[in-house]
């Protein structure tokens, strides 16, 4: 039986809040077999270290697992999702104690939030794609003084390779979602 555009619009948010629920909040990466699809392009996510890259299943768990080692209590609030067809807008935020390095970003220890608009797009039933906006400013601003003024001077905090790079090199701060 074929769904109504409504019914599908519904899905579809569901599908999104389980992936935020239950893949970036809860950590469950084997949830992400279920939701994700097995190309997702990365359409637009400026800062973000795979911004314009398709990622795979393994890719989109290294992802998920990235912001997870450094932000381990990470947990995202859906605020609003709206449905198109094939679409879901979401306005979310997030907090996590930032125990792990990110990127140039040495841990910190502090409890930071940040909130961003990301446009999901969901093909047969799995998400396939984002474009999001993240308010990174509003969490660099969060950030102690001393480790704020040592990202302005160029300096490269702890990261997860022997240059303070992150997993994917460049001098971005990522924000975890």
């Amino acid at each position: 039986m074929m769904q109504s555009v409504r019914e599908q619009k519904t899905r579809d948010q569901a599908i999104v809040r389980a992936l935020y629920d239950q893949v970036w909040t809860r950590g469950d990466l084997d949830a992400v077999e279920r939701l994700v699809a097995p190309r997702y392009r990365v359409h637009s996510d400026p800062g973000d270290a795979w911004e314009g890259q398709d990622l795979d299943h393994p890719t989109y768990r290294d992802r998920v697992a990235y912001s997870r080692t450094a932000f381990p209590d990470l947990v995202f609030t859906v605020h609003d999702t709206i449905g198109s067809e094939g679409l879901v807008a979401v306005r979310w935020s997030a907090s996590g104690t930032q125990l792990g390095a990110l990127q140039q970003l040495p841990a910190t220890g502090e409890r930071l939030g940040f909130a961003g608009q990301t446009i999901y797009q969901v093909e047969g039933g799995c998400v396939a794609g984002h474009w999001q906006v993240t308010d990174r400013l509003g969490f660099l601003q969060q950030l102690p003084g001393p480790v704020l003024a040592g990202l302005l001077a160029g300096e490269r905090g702890r990261g997860d390779d022997p240059e303070g790079n992150g997993p994917r090199g460049g001098d971005r701060v990522d924000s975890a979602a």
